[in-house]
Formats: C-alpha cells, structure tokens, sequence
C-alpha cells in the first residue's frame, strides 16, 4: 500500500482500539533541494493518522531548512512506549512503567496523549523534556457507561459531581467499574487525580471512601484498553447488564471511536464535575537534536493549527488544543460545545494520586 493510499485509509476508519499497531510514513518533499534533513516523529494512535495528514499537505508546499529538504517519518506508538524509551536511555525509569521494551525508537518529536507524561518524566530527572511542549489537540476524560444503565441512574441529563461518583462506587455493589493500568495509561492517571482531589471535602470518612471506590477500580483492571472496552456489554438483556462492565473512565475520542463502530449497546458520556485533566498532546521537542531538525521541527509546529488542522482533527474524534470542535466532529448531547482546559498538575499531585493505587494493591496483598 502507498503513502497515499495509507493515508485516505487512517483518515476513513475509525480508530477502535488504542493499542492499534501503525507502521510509519516517509514522507519527503524533494525539488530542488541541497540535501536533506530528517525529523522523526511518534504519535499516540489516536492523533497519529492527523499528523502523517498534516505532514502530506505541510511537505506538498516545498519546506525548506537552509535549503535542505525535510523528510518527516511519523509513527504511531503508545506514549508509555515512548516514555520507557526516553527515560532508559538516560538511566532512569518512571514507577510502574520499567525499562524500555527495545523496539521503540527516541524520535526527534513526541506527541504524547497527555502532559502527565512529561510530568512523571520531569520528576526522575528534568532535562530529559523540555520545559515547554504546546498542545495540539485535546480529548475530556469521561465516565463511559452503557446506555441503559446512564439513563437509570440520571447521570448523563443531571451534573454529575466526583463525589457522587465515588461515594457510588465505594458502597454500591452492583456497579462494576474498572480501568486501565494508570501507571502505564494517562486517562487512569487524570482519574485518580480527580478522585483524590475531592477526598477532603468528603470528611473524615473520604480516605476510606477513596480506598473502596479504588478497589472497586482494581476489580475490573485492565493492561490494555481493548481488553476493558470487551468488558461492557453485548447485548441489552437484564442478566448481561447487570454483569458486564459498568462505569469506567475513557477518553472522549475513544468513547465515540467504539460508538462508530455500531456496537449493539452504545456508550454513553457523563462528564463530571471538575472536569478531569483532558488529554491533550503535547507536542514535544527532544532536548539535544541537531540544530536543523530542531528548526524543521519548529516549522512543522506552527502549521498544526487552524480551521484545517481542526477539522482533521475533528474526523479522528479530536478536538482542537482550546478545545473547540471542527466540522464533522458530532459530540454527544451531555458534552460541552467547548471543553474546559484545565490545568497540568504537578509532578507531587501525580505521585500522590498513583500511590493510592498501588498502596491499595499493597495493601490487597498483604
């Protein structure tokens, strides 16, 4: 299959599963050119096939770095990947992810699904990444549910707030919730940071009611976010309801990705009160790349914006990095024209929010 055959190909099919496997494009614009300068970019696969689109239509008007031409190669690879990579080949490792798996290459650009990474990283070492990476899209984290089971509790048409979810899912035992490995996936990271963030305003009961509704998460852990997404239900007759996955945090572009797919019981979204820190991709210079693929990197940057590059986005399910929505992008009736663009916590807000999760898996196995 061609480059551009690969390309119409990503922007067509929804993109179902994360963990989707891509292989990368070469791209390069060629007339008249001195020589060539090359700029390595990985993705995460939900903005990957945006960005090989956005490079094709970049590399068409002839860019040039000190009349070099530019040849990008962009490859799709889940940012806990790229993180492992980066960090081992400076001696350090982030807690929970461990060393490099050996097939990821350190590119020269790094697009992960969210900040949080580059916090974690900054925190074992702070010159591994660069003190700024401007975002470039943005995706809410939500709370999925089936359909049936969102209208019996009223939470999509009511303000959900995180305290009701959590009082819930600490003492309800009827719900069946579960996540993604946080240590290794930035939606379970913005899911415990927003949990934790409302334990004091619950009293002196909110630590143990942040430890029930963090077990009730590790009951229905997942490694991959393929495997959760099997979990919810197939059908809609009482019994598989009501022991199929019930609650469980997803991005919102993964949320209408598996609604695309046409499953027999859609996923619907509540969006909780504060909203959880959005995905939303920083674009990452590595730090100590020759002087020539720093400026094509800069260059290529600066044409990820605009009514274009939004609508791009908008076809992957993505919103833009202000969090606005381009044409195509159909969102569903409880979602927020514009997301909210809320803060990057701190490295030691992170740290705290993931010791919860594995201080309670400690504690489990005691």
């Amino acid at each position: 299959m061609n480059g551009i055959w690969a390309l119409a190909a990503g922007l067509i099919l929804p993109l179902l599963v994360i963990g989707a496997v891509y292989s990368g494009y070469q791209m390069t614009s060629t007339t008249g050119c001195d020589g060539e300068v090359r700029l390595d970019v990985a993705a995460s696969p939900e903005i990957a096939p945006v960005i090989k689109a956005a490079a094709t239509r970049w590399l068409k008007t002839n860019p040039r770095v000190d009349n070099e031409c530019v040849r990008i190669d962009v490859t799709a690879v889940d940012s806990v990947d790229v993180a492992a990579a980066i960090t081992s080949n400076h001696g350090v490792e982030i807690d929970g992810v461990g060393q490099a798996d050996g097939k990821t290459d350190v590119p020269h650009v790094w697009i992960a699904d969210s900040s949080t990474w580059l916090q974690r990283m900054r925190a074992v070492r702070d010159d591994i990444v660069p003190t700024a990476a401007p975002s470039v899209a943005r995706s809410p984290v939500v709370l999925a549910m089936p359909e049936p089971t969102a209208k019996s509790l009223g939470w999509v048409e009511s303000k959900l707030t995180w305290a009701t979810v959590l009082k819930r899912m600490a003492t309800d035992t009827r719900m069946h919730t579960g996540m993604v490995d946080p240590t290794r996936d930035s939606v379970g990271v913005s899911t415990l940071v927003a949990l934790s963030s409302v334990v004091p305003s619950l009293g002196p009961q909110g630590p143990d009611l942040a430890v029930s509704a963090v077990k009730s998460l590790l009951g229905g852990k997942s490694e991959l976010q393929s495997a959760l997404l099997a979990r919810f239900p197939r059908d809609t007759q009482p019994k598989t309801l009501s022991t199929s996955l019930t609650l469980a945090p997803l991005s919102e572009q993964a949320l209408l990705a598996y609604n695309a797919s046409s499953p027999a019981v859609r996923l619907a979204a509540a969006y909780p009160d504060p909203a959880p820190v959005a995905l939303d991709f920083p674009y990452t210079v590595l730090p100590r790349i020759a002087p020539d693929s720093a400026d094509a990197a800069e260059a290529f940057r600066a044409t990820l914006a605009g009514p274009e590059f939004r609508n791009l986005l908008a076809q992957q399910q993505l919103r833009s990095a202000d969090g606005t929505v381009g044409t195509g992008l159909t969102l569903g009736p409880s979602a927020p024209a514009a997301s909210p663009v809320t803060p990057i916590p701190e490295a030691p807000v992170i740290a705290k929010a993931l010791a919860l999760w594995v201080d309670t898996i400690r504690s489990g196995q005691q």
